[in-house]
C-alpha cells in the first residue's frame, strides 16, 4: 500500500470513530469492551396518569440523549469514558422529538442518589404547550 492509501485509511477510521460509527462491543479491540454491569440505585415513582417524578440535577453532568430503552441508555454511557451513572426518565410535553413521552438518558461522572431528584420539569418548550413534567426517573450506576 502506498503512504497515501495508508493515510486515507487512517483518516477514514478516525472520522468514523469520532462520528460514533464504530460499534463498541465485547468483540472489539482490547480497551473498548462494553461495561455490561449496571446496578439500579433508585427506582422511578411510576407512570400512572397522576404520577410525577424528577430528573437528577447534580455534579458531574456530562450530556444527554433521547433513547428507547434503558439498554440504549447503558450503551450511551458505555461510549463515554468518564460515565459512571445514568438517569433514565420519561419527559412529557417536549415538542422536539415525538411521540410522547420522550425517553431521556442523562450521563454523569458522579453517582447520585434520589436526593438529587430536583428537576421536576415545568419548562414551557413551545408556544401553546403545557409545561413539561417527568415520570419514572430511574438511576443506574456502572459497576
Amino acid at each position: 500500500m502506498s503512504h497515501f492509501t495508508n493515510l486515507f485509511c487512517l483518516l477514514t477510521l478516525a472520522i468514523s470513530a469520532s462520528a460514533g460509527l464504530i460499534a463498541r462491543d465485547a468483540t472489539s479491540a482490547p480497551g473498548l469492551q462494553r461495561r455490561a454491569d449496571y446496578t439500579q440505585v433508585f427506582a422511578g415513582t411510576g407512570d400512572g396518569p397522576d404520577d410525577r417524578d424528577a430528573a437528577i440535577q447534580g455534579d458531574g453532568y456530562l450530556t444527554f440523549t433521547v433513547t428507547d430503552t434503558p439498554a440504549d441508555c447503558f450503551a450511551f454511557c458505555d461510549g463515554i469514558p468518564t460515565c459512571v451513572f445514568v438517569n433514565y426518565f420519561y419527559e412529557f410535553n417536549d415538542p422536539a422529538p415525538a411521540p410522547q413521552p420522550v425517553f431521556k438518558c442523562s450521563a454523569y461522572s458522579v453517582v447520585h442518589d434520589e436526593s438529587y431528584k430536583t428537576n421536576y420539569g415545568g419548562q414551557v418548550l413551545g408556544e401553546g404547550l403545557d409545561p413539561t413534567y417527568i415520570q419514572n426517573s430511574f438511576g443506574y450506576s456502572n459497576n
